[in-house]
C-alpha cells in the first residue's frame, strides 16, 4: 500500500507539472505571436510611410516611317529607258525605365535603352538598244546600279524625360522624350554591265563607318485617357499618332508606390544571318517550317534571275 501510493502521488504531481508548463508554453507562444504581428504591422506602416507618391515602371516609344518612290525615264537616244526603284526605311524604338528620382520627393527619372535602325537604297537599271556593227543588229545593253546607305545607333541609359499628368476629372497624360544618341553610317555603291560591245567592268565602292548624330524623339498622349476608379494608384494604356507616312506609338505600365524591383516589360530577340551580332525582335512566325524553306528558295531562284540583268 505504502509503495502504491508514493506511485500515484508522484504520478499525480507530474500530471500537474505538466499541465503547468504547457499553459506557461502557450501564453508566451501567443506573446512571441502577438509582438511578431506587431513588428509586421509597424514594419508595413513604415513602408507606407516611406512612399513619395512617385509613378515608377515602364514607357516605351517607337517610331517607324516608310517611303518608297518609282520611276522610268526614257533616255535621249529613245531606244531605252532608265527605271529607278527607291525604298527609305525608319525605324526607332525605346524602353525607358522610370525611376523613382533620389530626392524621393514624389518626381520620377527616367533611363532609357534606345535602338535606331534607318536605311535607303536606290536601285536603277538602264536598258538601251545599240548596235555594235553600224546599225544591221542590234543589242540590249544593261546596267545596274545601287546605292545603299545605313545608318544603326543603340544607347543604354540615356537620361529621357516622363512626365505624368493626372486631371482633377480623372483623366491623364503621358508624356516621354528621349534624347539625342550616337550612331555609325556606312554607305556602298555597285555597278555591273552586261551586253555592251566593249566589255565593261563594274565597280563596288564603300564607305567607311562614320559617326553621326541620330535626333532624339518626344510624345505626348492626347489626354482622353481616364485613371481606374478601382485601381487608381496603376496606369496602362498606348496611344498611336500617325501623319503622312510616320506612325509613332507610346505605351506605359504605370504604378504608384509599387514595390523597387518589378518585372514591367519581357522581350524575345534572336540574331539573324549573317549580322551575328545583330539581335532583333522575335516576330510571329506564319506558316511552318518546310513552307518557310520553300519560300527561301523561291526567293533565292528570283534574286538569281535579276542579277543576270545587268550594264548599260
Amino acid at each position: 500500500m505504502p509503495n502504491s501510493y508514493s506511485n500515484s502521488f508522484h504520478k499525480l504531481t507530474a500530471f500537474f507539472l505538466v499541465l503547468i508548463f504547457s499553459h506557461n508554453f502557450s501564453v508566451f507562444a501567443q506573446t512571441r505571436k502577438t509582438n511578431n504581428q506587431q513588428t509586421a504591422a509597424n514594419q508595413s506602416k513604415q513602408s507606407a510611410a516611406k512612399c513619395s507618391g512617385s509613378w515608377t515602371g515602364n514607357v516605351s516609344y517607337t517610331r517607324t516611317q516608310t517611303m518608297t518612290d518609282s520611276k522610268s525615264v526614257k533616255r535621249v537616244s529613245n531606244r531605252g529607258e532608265d527605271k529607278r526603284d527607291w525604298e527609305m526605311r525608319y525605324n526607332y524604338k525605346a524602353s525607358v525605365a522610370v525611376l523613382e528620382s533620389p530626392e524621393r520627393n514624389g518626381s520620377n527619372t527616367g533611363k532609357a535603352r534606345i535602338e535606331h535602325q534607318f536605311s535607303s537604297i536606290e536601285k536603277t537599271i538602264a536598258r538601251e538598244e545599240n548596235s555594235c556593227d553600224c546599225g544591221k543588229t542590234f543589242n540590249v545593253m544593261f546596267g545596274n546600279f545601287q546605292t545603299k546607305t545605313e545608318t544603326t545607333a543603340n544607347a543604354t541609359g540615356a537620361e529621357a524625360n516622363v512626365s505624368i499628368g493626372v486631371n482633377a476629372d480623372g483623366t491623364y497624360s503621358i508624356s516621354v522624350g528621349v534624347p539625342q544618341i550616337k550612331g555609325m553610317t556606312t554607305g556602298k555603291e555597285t555597278s555591273s554591265f552586261s551586253g555592251q560591245c566593249v566589255p565593261k567592268e563594274g565597280k563596288n565602292l564603300s564607305m567607311p563607318q562614320t559617326e553621326t548624330t541620330v535626333d532624339g524623339n518626344s510624345l505626348t498622349s492626347d489626354g482622353t485617357h481616364r485613371v481606374n476608379p478601382s485601381d487608381p494608384n496603376r496606369l496602362s494604356g498606348s496611344y498611336s499618332k500617325t501623319w503622312q507616312n510616320v506612325t509613332e506609338t507610346i505605351s506605359w505600365n504605370l504604378e504608384k508606390c509599387g514595390a523597387p524591383l518589378r518585372i514591367t516589360d519581357l522581350q524575345f530577340e534572336d540574331m539573324k544571318y549573317p549580322n551575328w551580332n545583330d539581335w532583333q525582335e522575335i516576330s510571329e512566325q506564319k506558316g511552318n517550317l518546310q513552307r518557310r524553306q520553300m519560300g527561301r528558295s523561291e526567293t533565292g531562284r528570283a534574286a538569281e534571275g535579276r542579277c543576270c540583268l545587268g550594264a548599260r
